[in-house]
């Protein structure tokens, strides 16, 4: 039997190592060999190597046989990506019929896997389409159980523009004081943030019903006795607090006149 060394250790590597571990010596080019040196096993594998010339090994390490799993590799990768695409595209478009009024319910999925699955033409899909959900929808829509589809949530109104006295829009509760500014804007915007910092962002009306006024406000005759005492009262807990007074008596209660 010849054998080219050679070309069996590209094709066949592990058929080579058996070789030249049987014989305890790797040899190279072509050689002739007596069957019963090599041992039956080795020599079946010979034979099938011969038979099918070029053919190289399933794990074969070469450049060319690695270059073909690479390949292969891509080819099925790319393959498999398609698939995930093509039933992501039927998920979208089955939660498109739940938008329109399809019941997402155990009930539904039930009757259209059935109509799928049984369907002379449709079982045969293993992959769920855009077209295959279409098909489905069109054979059981009157077996499905459908709903008044949800309205989308409105968008939040926009904030009342506020004008202050000169005729300027109030500035944003955020606004970073600057020269730009009118001499209404800052003055508003800086007691509307001296209220936030004192815990007054949203100030509750009075008991008669009259808004309260927000701190640093300048009191003037168009405002009642009771929104100036409430302003007093509240000027006076925010400038205890800051000064480190718990806004108590100056006095001991020990000393206060009962």
């Amino acid at each position: 039997m010849k054998i080219n060394f050679d070309k069996l250790k590209i094709e066949r590597p592990t058929l080579y190592a058996k070789i030249a571990k049987e014989i305890s010596h790797e040899y190279v080019g072509e050689r002739e060999f007596f069957p019963d040196v090599l041992g039956e096993e080795i020599v079946e594998e010979l034979k099938a190597w011969q038979a099918a010339p070029g053919t190289h090994e399933k794990h074969c390490p070469c450049e060319e046989c690695f270059n073909k799993y690479v390949s292969e590799n891509n080819r099925k990768e790319k393959g498999r990506l398609a698939l995930v695409a093509q039933q992501k595209a039927a998920e979208a478009r089955i939660m498109e019929y739940v938008a329109q009024g399809l019941a997402n319910t155990e009930a539904n999925r039930e009757i259209f896997m059935t109509a799928w699955k049984t369907h002379p033409a449709l079982k045969v899909i293993e992959i769920p389409t855009v077209q295959l959900v279409d098909a489905v929808i069109a054979l059981v829509r009157d077996k499905l159980t459908w709903q008044k589809p949800t309205p989308p949530t409105p968008a939040p109104a926009p904030e009342p523009v506020v004008i202050l006295s000169d005729g300027s829009e109030q500035l944003p509760i955020d606004a970073v004081p600057s020269s730009r500014y009118t001499v209404a804007q800052l003055q508003d915007l800086d007691a509307r943030q001296r209220a936030l910092k004192a815990g007054e962002g949203t100030l509750a009306p009075l008991e008669n019903g009259e808004p309260r006024l927000p701190l640093g406000t300048k009191p003037n005759p168009s405002h009642s006795v009771a929104q100036r005492r409430d302003l007093e009262l509240r000027t006076a807990r925010v400038w205890a607090r800051q000064s480190g007074s718990h806004g108590g008596s100056f006095f001991s209660s020990d000393s206060q006149v009962r």
